[in-house]
């Protein structure tokens, strides 16, 4: 398996690509001078970023793939479980091992330690990785990528880290999703077990039995709760797994977004035109932030936007229902685009994806363009639509394919 060798600027592409189609989720993506702070040491100490075409994947290859959970916590939960909250987590360097060490010594006359116990250190991450190679008794050939956004470039660099690469595919569909459910391996009927979990807490986790991907989501999600929003987890599938069951190069598709967004801001040209047409959709609506509305709980974040229109879209108002990553849309109340559907909200400078985990980004009066990019076929087939479908938030409304609401135009 020899892959492609990525470059500082693929990296970098790949950053403003993924924040272009994660549809507001995958996190906050870093800005340049964050990304140079990780990237350059890593390339300095002769780390090779390297991304494998899945169809170079042999049938026995194990891949391991990262299915984390995360999102918004109450105060109370944050305060109980020892975590900073998530604008501290997302938006400056938190190291969560060190806040969670000292808050656990700080508060040790509420919550004492056994004597048997230590307190969590920087391994909780890693020791993942190293139980899943003794429960698999095989080390991994490659990792995978869960979903697709502008944190993609850290999954490269942690496996070239190992010496291996990152297969060029995802599960979610060259976008971001709120559930692991979500994902094309329950589509295909993969079984969702056993999946192992770690916190910042230092717990271990191993989940050998479960009914259904659901379920393992919202075992997750619970333990994502009581670690103050967030929890590590980790399967593991073989090379044919992955490269029959997942969506293809789309890890490339981001970089080559990306990289059409990188030229047309240094030729002059219109940022979200270039998106648009590198992601195969178009541009639905521009206009300025004029509101955002969010709440965080359950591990997730949840909220509203809404964004008044300029130029040819003056009058009309775009809104946005997201839970982590956007959902649901409207132009002046009536129902548009709609997951699984892509829609993203883009700088009109930049070409960047506004995050919904970055509140500041929302501030009143930014010029943006919305995004808008038909889903995988996989999403409109039978099982598909059952998984990821408007009626999984709650809207009573049937799903319309993104090419009919845009066809019709907008009233």
């Amino acid at each position: 398996m020899a892959g492609t060798i990525l470059t500082k600027e693929d990296l970098w592409d790949m950053v403003v690509g993924g924040s272009a189609i994660s549809t507001g989720g995958g996190g906050i993506g870093p800005t340049r001078a964050q990304f140079d702070a990780v990237v350059d040491p890593a390339l300095a100490s002769g780390v090779q970023p390297t991304l494998l075409d899945p169809t170079e994947l042999s049938d026995d290859a194990t891949v391991y793939m990262g299915v984390g959970a995360g999102g918004g916590v109450r105060r109370e939960d944050r305060e109980r479980y020892l975590q900073p909250s998530v604008e501290q987590a997302w938006t400056i360097p938190v190291n969560r091992i060190e806040w969670t060490s000292a808050e656990l010594r700080h508060k040790d006359y509420l919550y004492p330690l056994g004597d048997w116990a230590s307190l969590p250190d920087q391994s909780w991450e890693q020791v993942v990785d190293d139980r899943m190679r003794e429960l698999c008794g095989k080390s991994p050939d490659a990792y995978v990528s869960f979903e697709i956004g502008p944190n993609n470039f850290r999954q490269v660099l942690n496996a070239a880290s190992k010496g291996l690469p990152l297969v060029d595919a995802d599960t979610a569909g060259y976008r971001a999703v709120p559930e692991v459910s979500m994902c094309s391996l329950n589509v295909y009927g993969v079984p969702a077990q056993p999946v192992l979990f770690s916190s910042s807490w230092g717990d271990l986790m191993v989940l050998e039995r479960v009914v259904s991907w659901q379920r393992m989501e919202d075992v997750g999600r619970h333990l994502a709760i009581v670690s103050g929003g967030s929890v590590r987890g980790l399967m593991s599938f073989d090379g044919a797994t992955i490269r029959e069951k997942t969506f293809r190069n789309t890890v490339s598709k981001a970089r080559k977004i990306g990289k059409a967004i990188r030229t047309a801001r240094e030729t002059g040209k219109d940022v979200a035109d270039a998106a648009a047409e590198a992601s195969g959709g178009q541009v639905l609506f521009r206009g300025i932030v004029q509101a955002r509305i969010n709440e965080d709980h359950t591990a997730f974040i949840w909220g509203t936007e809404r964004i008044i229109g300029t130029g040819d879209y003056v009058g009309k108002t775009f809104k946005i229902w997201y839970k982590n990553e956007n959902h649901m849309s409207w132009v002046n109340d009536q129902p548009y685009v709609m997951s699984p559907d892509l829609v993203t909200v883009l700088d009109a400078g930049t070409g960047y994806g506004l995050s919904n985990f970055d509140a500041p980004a929302w501030d009143y009066g930014r010029e943006v363009a919305v995004l808008g990019v038909p889903c995988d076929p996989l999403w409109r087939t039978e099982r598909g639509a059952r998984i990821f479908h408007p009626w999984r938030w709650g809207f009573a409304c049937d799903y319309t394919p993104m090419e009919e609401v845009v066809a019709k135009g907008l009233d």
